[in-house]
């Protein structure tokens, strides 16, 4: 009789634990945290970045700009780069840039000699209220955007405003993509800041601008909380407006910016949430206001992107849905529900035969 033994291997991973600092001109204050904890601090950059940023003596790579440097090819090389330069667990990967670098450095961190620290300095709005919080990492593939990743957190964030007035107008406005979102999610007081101080916003009022990039943060930190590896379906509340932003974003083969393709994503299911009578024509009109008052295009592709979202690792057309201005239907406690190619192409076209 063949005897079968078990053995239970129980881990009780510990608390995790990070820092958002929010200041200006603060990458002194980063390489200085990195070099008190005994970190040799590695600096990872874009040529555009770098020439806004004060001189350091740091070992560093800069990489060229744009999404098709978030690929499996660029962190190789990366990673050769940082073998040949002797980098072992010490190191602490210092990105500075916007959610394309961030990403990309985090999934690297993840992954280099089974995981090593880093720090994230965004510099772009959309970076500072979405990819600097909550540990996703990856890369994009052909068929989707950041298929391939990991959950790694930083060590800590340093949010600088300063670099916010570095940047073009659409990128800014853009940018607003990811703090309209958590309005809409979850938070009504927040898209009242939005609407009453909308001229402030553009005109980049910093103090209008710290409340606004504060409240956002707060948000997301609060959401990952309680759903840090999105498990419990709480977490699923942020991919509002993404399932159909992801999908535009990797059809234009990123010449549409992750903020455009978001905001657009944000109209089409807000609209879709009031042709199926979840949220109220009051609602629906406020944020359409607000949407076309934003100084940016909406461009859309000749179809509808159906066999894309296909292709969305959240799991295919399951979608959050608005039931208010800063409320979202729980779905059992799924926060995401499936909707049928008709709700999404009827959705569709309720927005886009009004440009």
């Amino acid at each position: 009789m063949t005897v079968k033994e078990t053995l239970t291997v129980t881990i009780q991973p510990p608390p995790i634990h990070y820092d958002l600092v929010f200041g200006e001109n603060l990458l002194s204050q980063a390489f200085a945290y990195a070099k008190t904890h005994n970190f040799r601090p590695f600096l990872i950059t874009t040529q555009a970045i770098q020439d806004l940023l004060p001189h350091v003596n740091e070992d560093k790579i800069v990489l060229p700009q744009g999404e098709s440097i978030k690929s499996r090819a660029m962190k190789e090389k990366i990673e050769d780069a940082l073998i040949e330069r002797g980098c072992g667990r010490e190191t602490c990967l210092i990105a500075v840039g916007g959610g394309v670098i961030l990403d990309l450095v985090g999934f690297i961190a993840a992954t280099y000699c089974r995981g090593i620290s880093y720090i994230s300095i965004p510099t772009t709005l959309i970076a500072m209220t979405d990819a600097a919080i909550g540990g996703k990492t990856g890369v994009n593939v052909e068929e989707a955007k950041n298929w391939i990743g990991a959950f790694h957190h930083p060590r800590k964030v340093f949010i600088d405003f300063t670099l916010i007035t570095t940047l073009p107008q659409k990128e800014f406005v853009s940018g607003l993509s990811e703090t309209l979102k958590h309005s809409l999610i979850a938070d009504p007081d927040l898209f009242h800041f939005l609407e009453t101080h909308f001229e402030e916003i553009l005109a980049r009022d910093p103090l209008v601008i710290k409340e606004m990039v504060s409240r956002s943060c707060r948000i997301k930190a609060k959401i990952i909380e309680q759903d840090p590896f999105e498990t419990r379906g709480l977490r699923r509340t942020l991919n509002f407006g993404h399932t159909i932003g992801h999908a535009l974003e990797t059809l234009s083969n990123y010449s549409l910016s992750h903020g455009e393709a978001v905001l657009i994503g944000i109209k089409i299911e807000a609209a879709i949430a009031h042709r199926l009578d979840y949220l109220s024509t009051a609602s629906f009109e406020r944020i359409c206001a607000f949407l076309d008052k934003l100084p940016v295009s909406m461009e859309f592709p000749d179809h509808f992107p159906y066999e894309m979202m296909s292709r969305d690792k959240k799991g295919a057309h399951r979608f959050v849905v608005l039931t208010g201005i800063g409320s979202v239907a729980p779905f059992d406690g799924e926060y995401v529900t499936h909707l049928t190619k008709e709700n999404l192409i009827e959705g569709w076209n309720d927005v886009v035969c009004h440009y």
